[in-house]
């Protein structure tokens, strides 16, 4: 892959990144959850997308569909353990040339998912990204710094929180409506540092990959957090295009 890619999280730190600063004739974008309700009120146009939040995906179907549809979006990775409507699957199965199911890539022993066991959008990101063939890759949003409940939030069980009104500033995500009145999410951490443990099993596939198959990926997160530069290499924000 020449072009090199951009994948979006979706954390805080990225929330006065000016994004017409892309050459887009040299990167491809990544976008990741809930972030195409941002993109799609400022008209950019990403490359790939992936979703792979079970909770997330059936909140969404209707926004899958178009997100299916878009010319502009080459390849999409999903999870596949969803009863879908009749609508999206449909879909699907029209444009199965461009949906990847996660499921179908644990199971395959020659791509970088094999046996993924820490499963969350922004590590599946990075995998998804090597299994594309990109081998540059760099990493925005990833901050991995959560407020677990949110005010504007309460406890419905099984690890779930539903958003009770408007988020006037959240801390977790780089544009507040990111979560909207009546939209359900999983607590990020139901499993305990379940987000850094995901980024360290993907740090140890990236290895086994470029051993596998002779290969050099380079994977740089642009968010100088604690927490996960043990794993990965990072580089202030403002260095993403030197």
């Amino acid at each position: 892959m020449d072009k090199q890619l951009i994948i979006v999280c979706n954390g805080g730190s990225i929330k006065d990144f000016d994004w017409s600063s892309i050459d887009r004739k040299k990167y491809d974008v990544m976008i990741t959850g809930l972030s195409f309700r941002f993109f799609n009120r400022i008209k950019f146009n990403p490359d790939l997308y992936i979703n792979v939040d079970k909770v997330c995906l059936k909140m969404i179907e209707n926004n899958l569909c178009s997100l299916i549809k878009r010319d502009s979006i080459k390849r999409l990775c999903i999870s596949g353990e969803i009863c879908y409507t009749n609508d999206v699957i449909k879909i699907i199965q029209k444009r199965q040339h461009k949906v990847d199911i996660l499921e179908t890539m644990i199971k395959d022993d020659k791509l970088p998912f094999y046996e993924f066991k820490n499963i969350t959008t922004g590590a599946s990101a990075i995998l998804y990204a090597m299994t594309l063939g990109y081998r540059d890759i760099k990493i925005i949003g990833l901050d991995n710094d959560y407020v677990e409940c949110i005010i504007e939030s309460k406890d419905i069980g099984e690890g779930k929180r539903e958003i009770t009104s408007d988020v006037k500033n959240n801390p977790n995500y780089f544009f507040n409506d990111y979560q909207r009145e009546g939209d359900v999410y999983n607590k990020p951490n139901n499993i305990p540092n379940l987000h850094t443990h995901a980024i360290k099993e993907v740090m140890e596939k990236k290895l086994l990959m470029e051993e596998k198959y002779k290969v050099e990926i380079n994977i740089t997160n642009y968010n100088d957090k604690e927490s996960i530069r043990e794993f990965i290499l990072t580089k202030p924000l403002n260095e993403l295009f030197i």
